[in-house]
């Protein structure tokens, strides 16, 4: 009889332990973040759409606007980030402090498939101050960019751009 007792009140006991953790969460998920608390920090987002194929995202940091423009790869790469084809992803790049010897960052995104190294148009451009969209060429071809000037992206953060393996912004 007390065995039984010990047992009912641990089964009843333990849903109720449970209950009072998860409302000490806050409804937080642990290991995500919120869009208003990704938002609080300085940086930019980026959106990437691709349907059909992986992609790469990738980042430099320039000294000049005309080095961002020598080549793709010209400039301090700051970051590579790949994702699979979805609708929209999302990329949060928050500002660092190691940007202030720059004045540029620039972001491009290319398929990851060899057979179709191509780079993704930019389809919607953001709300960063002075920020542009370039067409840089290079050995591979012609590469859509977008270069953002860094020091809006140390004070604030802004949605940059919107990459898609579809149509580009003219």
């Amino acid at each position: 009889m007390p065995a039984t007792l010990i047992v009912v009140l641990v089964l009843v006991a333990l849903p109720i332990a449970f209950l009072l953790y998860t409302n000490a969460l806050g409804g937080r998920i642990m290991g995500a973040t919120s869009t208003s608390q990704t938002n609080s920090k300085s940086g930019f987002g980026v959106e990437v759409s691709s349907k059909s194929d992986s992609w790469d995202l990738v980042e430099y940091l320039c000294k000049t606007l005309d080095e961002c423009l020598i080549s793709t790869d010209s400039g301090t790469r700051w970051g590579f980030i790949s994702g699979d084809s979805s609708v929209v992803h999302e990329i949060v790049v928050e500002s660092s402090p190691e940007w202030v010897d720059y004045e540029f960052m620039k972001i491009y995104v290319v398929s990851s498939n060899p057979a179709s190294r191509g780079s993704f148009p930019v389809t919607s451009v953001g709300n960063v101050p002075g920020s542009k969209v370039y067409e840089i060429t290079d050995v591979d071809g012609v590469f859509h960019a977008l270069i953002l000037p860094v020091a809006q992206l140390r004070s604030a953060f802004y949605k940059s751009a919107t990459f898609s393996e579809t149509r580009a912004v003219r």
